[in-house]
């Protein structure tokens, strides 16, 4: 088995596709607050930091075709996300402590949706580096 950077890059963006999944599980379980859980929290961490480490990823390692979508995906995830939830709430009269804002269901929505297709993206790109696909 062919172990890499990009290799181990493209299995932890597979484990990032499932922490965004069960982050926003989370969040709408408890109605768009913030769990108050050392869970969470270290989740919401790793996740914030996968910004970071997939833009450095992708300016600094040699991706196949598909692989490199995959490091920028996140990053425009982010970028994207900030917009929309800012969209969402912009209307709303926000509460002076930030534990007592509720995430919209809608913003919810849209991060399973990413962290779904980010996972198949994922997949895909780690498949093609192991040699199990070919795209072209």
């Amino acid at each position: 088995m062919k172990f890499d950077l990009v290799t181990c890059f493209l299995v932890l963006s597979l484990l990032m596709a499932c922490l965004v999944y069960v982050e926003a599980a989370l969040l709408l379980k408890n109605q768009g607050k913030m769990p108050q859980s050392n869970f969470f929290a270290i989740i919401s961490l790793m996740t914030s930091v996968w910004v970071l480490v997939s833009a450095v990823a992708w300016y600094f390692l040699d991706f196949a075709q598909f692989g490199s979508a995959v490091a920028v995906a996140y990053p425009l995830y982010a970028l994207i996300g900030f917009f929309y939830s800012g969209s969402l709430i912009k209307s709303e009269d926000l509460p002076d402590d930030p534990m007592d804002m509720v995430v919209p269901a809608k913003y919810l929505s849209f991060c399973q949706s990413f962290a779904q297709v980010y996972g198949l993206a994922s997949v895909l790109a780690l498949a093609q580096v192991l040699g199990l696909i070919d795209f072209w």
